[in-house]
């Protein structure tokens, strides 16, 4: 069968970073708002029972704690990135068929078609085909034709309902 269409992405520690936060923003919204709400209440007891030490710790806490978060999950980021034994920056062909796509690298190739995708995910520069919940093909909007665009939003409308 004929490649519909192809594109290739540089798979750079931006991009990277960018990809992972995307598949997990919702995950640490959800973990930090819970946190931050329930030390915002005890620092509300503590503040109501007149212990004003501990409301401050705790008020202290309700703000730090999306912060550490975000700098425990960046540094992971970059070891995980870092540590990889294939090369960094590198560059992914894609090769979109009428019913499944290919992705080569340096490392491998994977073949998956359209409807084993757990979930496509589209945001403001990229789409993210996720294969499974961790694992995903990472594709650039700026390298797509018009045609390709169309065809991934139909593939963000077809498979993009969140899953679990």
């Amino acid at each position: 069968m004929n490649p519909v269409y192809q594109t290739t992405m540089e798979m750079t520690y931006p991009e990277y970073k960018r990809m992972c936060w995307a598949l997990k923003r919702k995950k640490f919204f959800i973990v930090s708002g819970i946190v931050s709400t329930l030390t915002l209440l005890l620092s509300i007891f503590y503040l109501d029972n007149g212990d004003v030490k501990e409301s401050v710790f705790y008020l202290a806490v309700a703000f730090l704690f999306p912060l550490l978060l975000i700098g425990l999950y960046s540094r992971s980021l970059h070891k995980n990135y870092y540590s990889q034994q294939w090369p960094k920056d590198h560059r992914v062909e894609y090769v979109f068929y009428e019913d499944r796509l290919t992705a080569k690298t340096e490392a491998g190739n994977a073949e998956v078609p359209y409807n084993k995708l757990y979930q496509v995910m589209e945001t403001k520069t990229n789409f993210y085909l996720l294969i499974g919940a961790n694992q995903c093909l990472a594709v650039k909007k700026a390298d797509c034709t018009k045609e390709l665009l169309a065809r991934l939003q139909g593939l963000h409308k077809a498979r993009g309902a969140e899953k679990g």
